[in-house]
């Protein structure tokens, strides 16, 4: 018997440690909280699975709860994993190639390194690539949504046969069905001490959107670590593994529990653990013993009646077994927490044995010292009181011992009572009997129960006089007596009435209303004084006295019948008029035969008599008057026209305008439209092309201001060809290189086109660019393929340009900075266009200021059929040289010159004398004479050579001026 229940203690202790740890380190991973807090779902499609956020979709991430089974798995997959109460469903038995994302985010911790998971998978298997079949997969990632591991960290299942651990469901409907029953899986997460750990559940449906897959799961955490508990003098002890692997002990053991015989504290104990994934972790325990540590209090000290409350300190959250109490007065007791009474007042010596479920028992000895119990009384000075008395009401208390600084408390609720001094006021109070406590303050922990009192608070004399109407006709000649009813003694008071006017008894109360005046009166009934306790009061009633009524109504009618808010009627007269009713004819008037206001938008468009008839009462005949109502349709209306239409519609294009009601003989506005504002005709010609919106207001009628309708009208716009007048370009010999090309500049994709030359229409020529070869006058007709709207003709004036033969340049101030170069033109056509060295073309043919050099002249026309290009050299010279061997600048000569062979290059000294001749090629003088080096001064120099002269002739012209030397 020992044996068991060690056995079973272990077992609890266990299990009560996994639901602790559970609960705080992991809230709702089990879903026991019945709802899905604390988890995210997401939605998407397969496959692969892609879901993204959508929060927890109920039907596709479901809570299930009971002792149902899944009918796909033939009934043997409960839908609740053993042991729990809630599971999670991921998916369900839809199609459509849905996919469902379930997941859990938790911050790893020493109570959470260990996670255990469990899950049944049902997929459908209609026999698709893997690629395209059903699936369920788990995936634990850190906080970058990487996979924490590639191995442990996955675990992925598609539908199929042959799948380890997998059952098949044939049904007729879904054929094959592959499922799994519940399999638990324990997830090692100590290698990530402190991060954050996602664990995602994740289901698929087929690729071709036909077949289902889902999966139910369940989840907690706890610490990695092995239970093992035992007490001293125990022959055995238990130590389990966590839940969720296959186990191999140090001892050869392969089980997830196993028992040590003869155990000794400080042993360790080792086990291999590993997950369905393939992954193993280690872990160990040290034995330790979990005797209790026995300890008790006493909670009430009083001699009779003595509690005791234990206060052991447990380990590892063993439970409790026996319990033994020696009360050292000669009695003992086997309770948890007894309550003692002692023969008399003193000190005990109290003995208390407890003993755990491993049978470990543990003893404790204190002295209690027990105390006499303090006693007092209560009273008021009288039992009954009135609810008119305002006065607070003391309490007298005696008693023995420290029986002071108690509370009181009324048995029932309703007494106005201070809970300190026991102080109350009955005219705050309920009328009833109360029975008043005083609780005795604890002293020396001796509790003792309360004393009491009992009061009766009676109810002050309540009246009420009613008559047997509000309200009474001021042609009754009869008495009309008056009701009096209360609590109390009510009778025997006396009757008055505010203002004066009203014929009133003041003993009896009745009233006679043909000798009143017509008004509305407050009778008073004072009550005297009785009970004895109970002073006397006053109660009052109102009563009418009506004159015959006459009465007048009227609207402010007429209503539009889109008025939605009821409108009033306006009520005059005189005496009671306003207790009728109405009414109207014939019907279709939506009428509030109370308060006379009629709802125009619930009503039917017409002319109603309404009648006000205000009963008879009080001896007042009845009185009825009429108006009348008249209830407006609202006009409707609605415009369009043929549209659309092209610009160059000249004539005014009608509206078409339907409605309802009085809808004609409104205003018609545009922009961007001309529009005749009474009859809407529109004149497309004269319109901006565009859509455009038509308004038409509606004139008010009878109430009613219709909103205005409206409509759109497409005004397409005419093709814009474009063309400019064109040259045809010819050669000096007349032949012609280059025809006039015509182009619109719009799409032949959407444009068509008709050319004509003069008044001739070029046959076969339907596009939007046409090559013209002789001079004339071209025009071309342009349609929109697509609006079918034409474009007036437009005209083109082709010309013949003649090239040019030939130029030349001549260039006056030659060897001059402030030079100037003349391009003269030979032959062609103008105007002509010139560029130097690929400046922009200009109208002038004159360049100035040109450096010493050869430069590019350019030639072209206006009509762009000249394109000759020559070289012109510019004469300069160098206004020094250095001869002294560096290689740079060693000899002089008018190198730009080389175009001019023939020319003649002669060098002097400053007195005359013929130094040098040379020619533009030659490598130039290095100044020298006969072989000797010249000093360095200023030289002169004479050019002769030939070139163009202002009338385009090649003649002899000279060149004369000096440089310098410098050694």
């Amino acid at each position: 018997m020992k044996t068991f229940k060690l056995t079973l203690a272990l077992v609890i202790a266990f299990l009560t440690a996994q639901v602790y740890s559970q609960g705080s380190s992991c809230p709702n991973s089990d879903f026991e909280s019945g709802d899905m807090s604390g988890w995210q779902g997401q939605t998407g499609y397969c496959c692969p699975i892609f879901t993204t956020p959508s929060g927890i979709v109920n039907g596709r991430h479901t809570i299930m709860s009971g002792t149902g089974t899944d009918p796909n798995t033939c009934d043997v997959v409960h839908v609740v994993s053993p042991g729990g109460l809630y599971s999670a469903r991921v998916g369900n038995d839809n199609t459509g190639s849905e996919a469902e994302t379930l997941s859990y985010t938790m911050t790893v911790t020493p109570s959470s390194s260990l996670f255990i998971y469990k899950y049944a998978v049902v997929l459908q298997d209609p026999g698709h690539t893997p690629s395209e079949q059903p699936r369920f997969q788990v995936r634990v990632l850190n906080a970058a949504g990487q996979l924490i591991d590639p191995v442990c960290g996955v675990y992925t299942v598609v539908a199929g046969a042959g799948l380890a651990g997998f059952q098949t469901c044939t049904t007729t409907n879904n054929g094959d069905v592959r499922y799994r029953d519940w399999t638990t899986v324990g997830l090692n997460l100590s290698a990530f001490m402190g991060q954050t750990i996602t664990v995602e559940f994740e289901t698929g449906d087929c690729l071709p959107g036909a077949h289902f897959g889902y999966a139910y799961v369940d989840a907690y955490c706890s610490p990695l670590q092995i239970s093992a508990t035992y007490c001293s003098g125990s022959f055995a002890a238990q130590l389990t593994a966590p839940i969720g692997f296959t186990y191999l002990w140090n001892t050869g053991a392969t089980t997830q529990s196993i028992i040590v015989n003869n155990p000794n504290a400080g042993l360790n104990y080792t086990c291999t653990m590993t997950s369905v994934t393939g992954c193993t972790v280690n872990i160990s325990t040290v034995l330790q013993l979990e005797d209790p540590l026995a300890d008790f209090a006493i909670t009430n000290a009083c001699y009779n009646d003595a509690v005791f409350s234990d206060t052991t300190v447990l380990s590892n959250l063993t439970l409790l077994d026996t319990y033994h109490w020696d009360f050292g007065d000669g009695t003992t007791s086997s309770d948890h927490n007894p309550t003692h009474i002692f023969p008399h007042t003193g000190s005990y010596s109290v003995t208390f044995t407890t003993s755990n479920a491993f049978g470990c028992s543990s003893t404790i000895t204190k002295t209690v010292t027990v105390f006499m119990a303090p006693t007092a009384q209560i009273s008021y000075a009288q039992s009954n009181y009135c609810t008119s008395d305002t006065a607070v009401k003391s309490i007298t208390l005696t008693g023995t011992d420290a029986y002071t600084g108690g509370t009181y408390s009324a048995d029932v609720p309703g007494l106005s009572l201070d809970p300190a001094t026991g102080d109350f006021n009955p005219s705050t109070s309920t009328p009833g009997t109360y029975v008043i406590s005083y609780q005795i303050p604890t002293v020396n922990n001796c509790t003792v129960p309360p004393v009491t009192t009992t009061i009766t608070i009676f109810q002050a004399p309540q009246a009420i006089i009613q008559y047997s109407a509000p309200s009474f006709c001021n042609l009754i000649n009869w008495s009309q007596s008056v009701n009096l009813s209360g609590t109390g003694l009510i009778t025997g008071g006396t009757y008055s009435a505010l203002p004066a006017g009203l014929a009133l008894d003041a003993t009896m109360g009745y009233i006679t209303p043909v000798s009143s005046t017509p008004g509305t009166y407050t009778v008073t009934y004072s009550v005297p004084s009785s009970g004895g306790v109970c002073s006397s009061i006053t109660t009052s009633t109102q009563v009418t006295i009506i004159g015959a009524p006459t009465a007048t109504i009227s609207y402010a009618t007429p209503f539009c019948n889109t008025v939605t808010t009821p409108q009033p009627v306006t009520l005059n007269g005189t005496g009671t008029i306003s207790t009728g009713l109405y009414n109207s004819f014939p019907s279709g008037l939506q009428l509030n035969s109370t308060t006379g206001e009629v709802t125009p938008s619930l009503s039917t468009p017409g002319t109603y008599t309404v009648n006000y008839d205000i009963p008879a009462g009080g001896g007042c005949s009845g009185v009825t008057t009429s108006t009348t109502v008249t209830i407006t349709l609202l006009p409707t209306a609605t415009i369009s026209y043929l549209d659309p239409y092209c610009m160059s519609i000249a004539t005014p294009e009608p509206v078409i305008l339907n409605g309802t009601a009085a809808y004609t003989g409104g205003t018609f506005t545009a922009s961007g439209v001309t529009i005749n504002s009474a009859s809407g005709g529109i004149t497309p010609s004269t319109s901006t092309a565009g859509i455009h919106q038509i308004t038409y207001a509606m004139p008010a009628i009878g109430g009613c201001s219709p909103l205005p309708v409206s409509t759109s009208v497409l005004i397409n716009p005419l093709p814009a060809p474009v063309l400019s007048n064109f040259a045809i370009c010819q050669d000096p010999r007349g032949f012609v290189f280059r025809p006039a090309i015509l182009n619109t500049g719009l799409s032949d994709a959407l444009f068509s086109c008709q050319w004509f030359f003069g008044t001739t229409l070029i046959p076969n020529e339907v596009t939007n660019v046409y090559t013209a070869s002789a001079e004339g006058s071209y025009s071309v007709v342009v349609t929109d393929n697509q609006t079918g709207c034409v474009a007036p003709a437009v005209t083109s004036i082709v010309s013949t340009a003649v090239t040019v033969e030939d130029f030349y340049a001549y260039i006056t101030n030659t060897f001059d900075q402030q030079n100037t170069m003349t391009v003269v033109v030979q032959g062609g056509t103008g105007p002509y266009l010139f560029s130097v060295d690929g400046s922009a073309f200009q109208a002038s043919n004159i360049f100035n200021n040109l450096t010493p050099g050869i430069h590019s002249v350019s030639i072209t026309d206006v009509n762009n059929c000249t394109d000759v290009t020559k070289n012109v050299m510019v004469l300069g010279y160098p206004n020094y040289f250095t001869p002294n061997g560096d290689g740079v600048n060693d000899f002089w000569n008018i190198y730009y010159f080389d175009t001019h062979p023939n020319a003649k290059i002669s060098i002097f000294d400053r007195y005359g004398k013929l130094l040098r001749v040379q020619s533009p090629q030659s490598p130039g003088w290095d100044g020298t004479y006969n072989g000797r080096m010249l000093p360095s001064t200023d030289y002169w120099f004479l050019v002769e050579f030939k070139d163009y002269d202002a009338t385009g002739q090649i003649v002899w012209q000279t060149f004369k001026s000096h440089f310098s030397m410098k050694r």
